[in-house]
């Protein structure tokens, strides 16, 4: 952005999406391939933050409606019809634009979410929208006092435990 380097929140799911592609077994040989075959097809420098992924570990597939109307897979390096029983659950943890099928927010962590139409971005707990870095400094600032700090930010204990569990996290 204006000359310095940055990384946008879709560049964060695109990472997100290719290391859990390779935690699930997926070959990193594949996952460039389907990378570059997605980038052209979907005309997106961010073919990984699609809705339609899937994987069974060893490939990866893309599930949509057929011009019918049907649901179908078919894996993306072939394009070739298959049957996918595996979804890949880690995808649940985005949520997805209606309209563009791109990523919008995600639940990075129990109760914690990145949007970028939030706190530009920062995690903040999904029901109150407070930077889990304001609620976790508050909460070691003030004696690890949890009721304290809801009291003062109007929330309820459990999201600044939220906030701290997620922080600690981060720090390990």
């Amino acid at each position: 952005m204006d000359g310095d380097y940055a990384i946008s929140f879709h560049d964060l799911i695109e990472v997100y999406v290719a290391g859990q592609l390779r935690d699930h077994g997926v070959a990193l040989q594949t996952v460039r391939k389907v990378h570059q075959r997605l980038e052209t097809d979907f005309h997106t420098p961010h073919p990984f933050c699609r809705q339609e992924l899937l994987t069974d570990g060893r490939k990866v597939f893309l599930h949509g409606l057929d011009s019918e109307g049907q649901e179908q897979s078919h894996d993306a390096l072939t394009g070739q019809g298959v049957f996918a029983d595996i979804l890949a659950p880690f995808l649940k943890k985005i949520d997805y634009d209606k309209a563009e099928r791109l990523a919008r927010k995600w639940h990075i962590a129990s109760g914690v979410v990145l949007d970028p139409a939030i706190c530009f971005g920062a995690p903040v707990v999904e029901e109150v929208n407070l930077p889990t870095s304001s609620l976790a400094t508050a909460y070691r600032a003030n004696g690890e006092d949890a009721a304290a700090v809801a009291r003062w930010y109007g929330v309820e204990p459990r999201h600044v435990l939220a906030a701290v569990e997620f922080q600690r996290g981060l720090a390990a």
